[in-house]
């Protein structure tokens, strides 16, 4: 559970999942629509797809090699 006060001085109570294990005390940055201020995330929401994206693009960078050595031992 997290709980927030908008720049118009709302309280809003609201779930993420980045801090499942924390306990109540805690402070972290969110970031929300003034619009929806329902509608929130935590601030460091891409650290989680970080990892993930760098091994990825290290993974796809290495097929492309692959294909393409492939491909011109097959020309020869």
């Amino acid at each position: 559970m997290v709980r927030y006060t908008t720049l118009d001085g709302r309280q809003i109570e609201n779930d993420t999942t980045n801090y499942d294990d924390d306990h109540l005390g805690p402070t972290i940055d969110i970031i929300y629509d003034p619009k929806v201020p329902d509608r929130m995330q935590a601030a460091n929401w891409g650290e989680d797809y970080a990892t993930p994206s760098v091994l990825g693009g290290f993974a796809l960078i290495i097929l492309i090699a692959a294909a393409f050595l492939l491909i011109g031992s097959r020309a020869n």
